[in-house]
């Protein structure tokens, strides 16, 4: 095969590229002539702290060189099935695959549409290569916590406050919530944290609402993970490095294989800086208070796609129900979401950013959503919300971040839910 002479992308110039792959997608390229072609996101095994979208690259891949299971998974979420043309799957292309090729192996043109990898160029791929970001496999926190009621300690019955409290962030592209229960416990769920600005401003941020709850503001009783991807977890480990906020408990679907090196630096921060572990591997239930969490997905599989290893929780607080969904697709939800609501009010974290693969009417028909909140950014790849999940919402408030710009603030009452934008001290920039 002829060797480039010369690599335009700067960022892997290197004589060796190597890469995990952090996500795999069909949506966005749905042309008739492109019904078999999938975009995979990798991150580079380069220094970056944050890993912001400008130092992610994607190509395109045909379906036969994904894994069946996977692809099956995936299709299923859309309405029509889109078959490959292809008879055999290679299951070369996986999430939390690690892969490595020398510069000039592949054409010039990988990281540019509408290139597209065929099975003509990936066995120059290293198929067996180990993943060196495998080693914290095993890790476990100082303490693994196997009852996960001890989150909550005596269950006490303090109250700080008659109300629940959702803080929706504006993170661009990924997810970020804080909640704050009426016994004044604090849960961040998530986080997208772009550069060294952000995090001030993440930090500030969080430290200004618990302050105005009256509350510490720097405790933080659990740091809950949904899942593994890169825009649920950017900026995680500096976070913990950082200090200012000190978290009890850390909470996520340990056993998922999704080793990026994103992943490795949020666990090894997570090692050092968070005391107890609960590894969140199938449906469990715990207490604070008057509210209710009750988790129920992850199942006890391993899901063919890392959305639906998302911990999804259904979050009772008296006749009051708010549904986080990560990113799981809408037949996990339907599926496994088995506290239905049946109340005047609920919260919807609508799921996958307003994905058409997250929503659709038997979602919204169990969980009745009056209020949702769509975490979404302007990335071109994906054009989130999809217009098929606002249409499935149009019942319901529905916020979308990137059109407020701001934190969007519920107050959950137990009988009503209420919403605000704008209160200055929980604006975002980013």
């Amino acid at each position: 095969m002829k060797r480039i002479q010369s690599n335009p992308d700067t960022l892997l110039c290197s004589e060796e590229i190597r890469f995990s792959i952090d996500e795999i997608f069909f949506e966005g390229f749905q042309k008739e002539y492109e019904k078999d072609v999938f975009c995979v996101r990798i991150i580079p095994d380069i220094d970056s702290k944050y890993f912001p979208p400008f130092h992610l690259r994607n190509f395109r891949v045909t379906a036969d060189l994904l894994d069946r299971d996977f692809f099956n998974a995936h299709m299923a979420k859309f309405a029509e099935k889109v078959d490959p043309k292809h008879d055999q799957f290679a299951a070369l292309i996986r999430q939390g695959g690690y892969y490595c090729f020398e510069r000039g192996a592949l054409k010039p043109d990988i990281f540019k549409k509408p290139s597209v990898v065929t099975d003509v160029e990936i066995p120059v791929l290293e198929k067996g290569l180990k993943n060196p970001l495998d080693r914290f496999k095993a890790v476990v926190g100082r303490e693994q916590v196997e009852d996960i009621n001890e989150v909550t300690g005596t269950r006490s019955q303090r109250v700080i406050c008659e109300k629940l409290y959702v803080y929706c962030f504006n993170v661009g592209q990924g997810d970020s919530l804080l909640i704050l229960t009426p016994a004044g416990n604090a849960y961040l769920i998530d986080v997208n944290i772009y550069s060294n600005d952000c995090l001030e401003i993440f930090i500030n941020n969080v430290q200004e609402i618990l302050r105005s709850h009256n509350l510490s503001s720097s405790a933080i009783k659990a740091f809950i993970i949904t899942h593994k991807h890169l825009d649920h977890i950017r900026g995680a480990d500096q976070l913990l490095i950082d200090g200012r906020l000190s978290f009890e408990y850390f909470l996520i679907n340990q056993g998922y294989p999704h080793y990026t090196l994103a992943v490795d630096r949020l666990l090894a921060a997570a090692r050092d800086n968070i005391p107890k572990w609960v590894d969140i591997k199938s449906p469990t239930q715990f207490i604070d208070g008057e509210v209710v969490f009750s988790i129920t997905n992850p199942q006890h599989d391993i899901a063919p796609d890392i959305n639906d290893s998302s911990i999804v929780a259904c979050i009772k607080y008296r006749d009051n129900m708010v549904y986080l969904t990560g990113d799981a697709g809408h037949s996990i939800l339907s599926e496994q979401m088995i506290v239905p609501s049946t109340n005047s009010h609920s919260l919807l974290k609508v799921s996958h950013h307003g994905s058409r693969t997250g929503t659709n009417q038997g979602v919204v028909d169990l969980v009745k959503p009056t209020h949702a909140f769509i975490s979404a950014g302007e990335s071109a790849n994906f054009k989130h919300p999809h217009k098929e999940a606002l249409i499935c919402l149009k019942g319901a408030e529905t916020k979308v971040s990137k059109k407020v710009k701001q934190t969007v603030k519920y107050i959950v009452t137990g009988s009503s839910i209420f919403s605000s934008i704008g209160d200055q001290w929980v604006q975002t920039t980013f």
